[in-house]
């Protein structure tokens, strides 16, 4: 299908999934970004997102803007794997 967008309207697709809408437009922007993801890119399975939160910058998540980017890096969260492994009450306070 994507081959067929493309072909039809020379615009390049890509698709990404995932449980919730954050992480399904952190999936879409991988599978942009990431040429070995050929265009796809499945976070629906646990297991599959935690391999690429530990490689990917916390400031991929949609919403970490560039005021909160360094204040989680000053806390040392700079993977997504750090931030869902962090106390709510250090991420709470982080935002505040």
């Amino acid at each position: 299908m994507r081959q067929a967008v493309q072909q039809i309207t020379k615009v390049p697709t890509c698709v990404g999934c995932g449980p919730s809408k954050t992480i399904a437009k952190l999936a879409n922007g991988l599978a942009k970004d990431r040429p070995e993801l050929e265009g796809l890119c499945d976070l629906t399975d646990p297991q599959t997102r935690q391999r690429f939160y530990r490689n990917v910058s916390v400031g991929e998540v949609w919403g970490v803007g560039r005021r909160l980017l360094p204040k989680l890096q000053d806390a040392g969260i700079r993977t997504i794997e750090q931030f869902v492994e962090a106390k709510p009450a250090q991420i709470r306070k982080i935002m505040a």
